[in-house]
């Protein structure tokens, strides 16, 4: 999509900040590295462009013609599909036709200031994301700007560099394993987890066999919000963050993804596995147990028909000695509580329409197992 677009129209990303600390270039800069963004990003840091557009919904996505006129607009995420649909028949047509002196109405004046584009970074490990600790006291740590994990001592001497660097989506050896934004990470039976978000996959990292092969995931967005399918034939969206947690009915253990492109928890079965509502999920095959999938910040003791808003932390926890799981839910600014045993999602910190609330000045990524 982006090699088609360079040749025959222009891509800006216009960052309209939500939070303060957002506003700051340096902050943005870092950002626009961190995700390789191969085009120019301009820092609307007065919500001039939001405003005058019309924006409600973060990311919006607008296709102007030449004319300067907008010719449609996609709203929030799992678009990539329409855009490529949608832009061939458009690019054709302007090229057959004569091309209008730009009059439409929208015009923004930008200073050079305000205009951000991505350089070249050193090969050197960049933007680490997740850890964990292996069975046999390693630490593994994922680095979403150098598409890569590494395996280090307590003291920090690297025993083992995971991926080549490049960001892309190939299993095999160390060497030639390839990774796009690789975030949560957890260890099981041996081996380590990976929510690959860039390539909508869970990858797993074999560290006796060397080897990384890929679990879920088809390596492009997917837009399913039951699931049911196994392993590599089902389409996930943007996965970040990973536990292990065991069934609350016949305690055989499950792998979960906070799934922030679909605004939902998934849940994968090592073996065949009864979870709520009488579900049964299949051996190998993953689904959704937590979100309806609509964007929001709704609880509810129905566990499908509550609303998550982009979670990007799970773990978990005890609370009043029941296990439960604890949810970082990043757009809705809050920390929700999930009751394992019927499934009951509640609030535990922020989510307040008072934005003076703590919680509420950062999205929150990442969670650590806490008694409460």
């Amino acid at each position: 999509m982006c090699i088609l677009m360079k040749k025959e129209a222009t891509i800006i990303g216009v960052h309209s900040p939500k939070y303060e600390h957002e506003k700051n270039k340096s902050n943005v800069r870092h950002a626009i590295e961190e995700q390789s963004l191969p085009f120019t990003v301009a820092n609307d840091n007065g919500l001039q462009v939001w405003k005058q557009v019309g924006c409600q919904i973060y990311p919006t996505v607008l296709v102007f013609g030449p004319d300067a006129y907008p010719i449609f607009i996609f709203e929030g995420e799992n678009h990539v599909q329409h855009l490529e649909a949608f832009l061939p028949p458009i690019l054709a047509h302007y090229k057959s036709s004569v091309h209008a002196t730009p009059s439409g109405s929208l015009s923004i004046k930008t200073s050079p200031e305000d205009m951000i584009t991505n350089v070249v970074k050193s090969p050197t490990f960049t933007y680490p994301s997740h850890l964990c600790i292996t069975s046999n006291g390693q630490l593994c740590i994922s680095f979403a700007g150098s598409n890569q994990l590494i395996l280090c001592e307590i003291d920090g001497k690297v025993v083992e560099v995971v991926g080549n660097g490049h960001p892309g989506m190939a299993d095999g050896e160390v060497q030639q394993a390839e990774f796009d934004s690789p975030h949560g990470l957890v260890e099981f039976n041996g081996c380590i987890y990976i929510a690959d978000t860039n390539n909508h996959a869970i990858r797993v990292f074999d560290p006796n066999s060397r080897r990384v092969l890929t679990l879920i995931g088809t390596g492009r967005l997917g837009n399913d919000k039951v699931g049911g399918l196994k392993r590599s034939q089902q389409p996930i969206a943007s996965p970040w963050d990973l536990c292990i947690t065991e069934s609350p009915f016949d305690h055989k253990t499950v792998l979960l993804i906070s799934m922030a492109g679909q605004h939902q928890i998934w849940a994968y079965a090592f073996e065949e596995t009864q979870w709520w509502n009488d579900v049964i999920i299949q051996k190998n095959s993953c689904c959704a147990i937590i979100g309806s999938g609509v964007e929001e910040n709704r609880n509810g003791s129905e566990p499908m028909s509550v609303c998550l808003a982009a979670p990007r932390g799970i773990c978990n926890g005890v609370m009043n000695g029941q296990p439960v799981l604890f949810i970082a839910d990043s757009n809705s600014s809050s920390i929700r509580v999930v009751t394992l045993k019927d499934g009951n999602v509640a609030n535990l910190i922020g989510g307040d329409a008072d934005p003076t609330v703590w919680i509420k000045k950062n999205q929150n990524l990442l969670l650590f197992f806490f008694n409460l």
